[in-house]
């Protein structure tokens, strides 16, 4: 009997799987950082926060905060990859005039 689960897609179809309403949205900005340990693929994405120097309306700081902590394998990362690459295609060129 195998320990490891079974992937969610099997050549190319999916299987089921349940839904989780308690499954975080995470949105990020970039990549902090990364690196690979014992064959896990560890990404660490943050996004900024905008903060009030004081509670007056003066300058701004800008924090750094770890939104999400992403460990997978090898092959999971691949999918993911192929995934991102897809979706870019559809969504097309970035707009520059939209750019901050």
């Amino acid at each position: 009997m195998s320990d490891r689960p079974k992937s969610p897609v099997v050549a190319g179809k999916p299987q089921a799987v349940r839904g989780s309403d308690a499954a975080p949205v995470i949105y990020f900005d970039g990549v902090l950082a990364w690196g690979v340990h014992n064959n896990v693929l560890q990404i660490e994405v943050a996004c900024n926060q905008l903060v009030p120097a004081d509670l007056s309306s003066g300058p701004l700081k800008t924090r750094v905060v770890v939104t999400g902590h992403l460990r997978c394998s090898a092959t999971a990362a691949k999918q993911l990859s192929e995934v991102l690459d897809h979706a870019l295609e559809i969504d097309g060129p970035p707009d520059k005039k939209s750019a901050i």
